[in-house]
């Protein structure tokens, strides 16, 4: 982390370093995105209810728009977050050291204006299945399956029983890194910082209003 924060400061200005740090950052984007492709079909996500056009609101607790997934159980859900804010992560790197390169060589870099969309819609579409396991982590575990056969109307209220605090704990760290990586839409950030507060103050986990009060210290429209 020190040393992507040296790199990519306004001081450096060593092309060839920080070519050699992209190239290096891109082989590990490449096993984590041969990772998923590993895991076996138990382990996978599975569509429980959606798609959702607007999202539901449980409560407070707004749902991203989408599908609801459930896993073979918390810690497999922990996991797959666990790759999703790595991944996203070093997307997110990717694309500052292209933008750095491309202004250090005058836009002479062999990273195209096109590759850095794809990091980009990549990494938005990481966040969006990270998302969609925030019913599975934060409500009634038995309710949000009871749900899944219920009519649209009443999904809101099967989904307002607040589940156990560590479903709550084992996605602070996932939404942290949402609220804080510039690489994502502004709203998906403000969803983070949402689904962050909601954690504190219905299961009594502090440490997620702290985060959710964390801004990054690079400049970030909308926040």
């Amino acid at each position: 982390m020190a040393r992507s924060q040296e790199l990519l400061s306004p001081a450096f200005q060593d092309s060839g370093t920080l070519h050699a740090y992209f190239s290096t950052i891109s082989e590990v984007e490449l096993e984590l995105d041969t990772w998923r492709t590993r895991q076996v079909n138990e382990w996978q996500p599975h569509t429980l209810i959606g798609p959702t056009p607007g999202g539901i609101c449980s409560g407070e607790l707004d749902l991203w728009p989408g599908h609801i997934e459930t896993y073979y159980d918390l810690y497999v859900a922990s996991v797959w977050n666990t790759y999703r804010k790595c991944h996203i992560f070093i997307l997110d790197l990717q694309c500052r050291c292209a933008e750095k390169l491309q202004a250090l060589l005058a836009g002479d870099s062999k990273t195209s204006s096109g590759e850095q969309m794809r990091m980009q819609s990549e990494a938005n579409e990481l966040a969006r299945a990270l998302a969609s396991s925030v019913a599975f982590h934060l409500t009634s575990l038995p309710r949000l399956r009871q749900a899944a056969s219920a009519e649209t109307h009443e999904v809101d209220h099967m989904l307002q029983e607040v589940g156990k605090p560590v479903g709550g704990l084992l996605l602070v760290h996932p939404m942290y890194v949402l609220s804080q990586t510039s690489i994502l839409s502004a709203e998906m950030r403000r969803y983070a910082r949402r689904t962050l507060r909601w954690i504190g103050k219905e299961m009594g986990i502090g440490e997620a209003i702290v985060l959710a009060q964390v801004y990054p210290k690079y400049p970030q429209p909308n926040q």
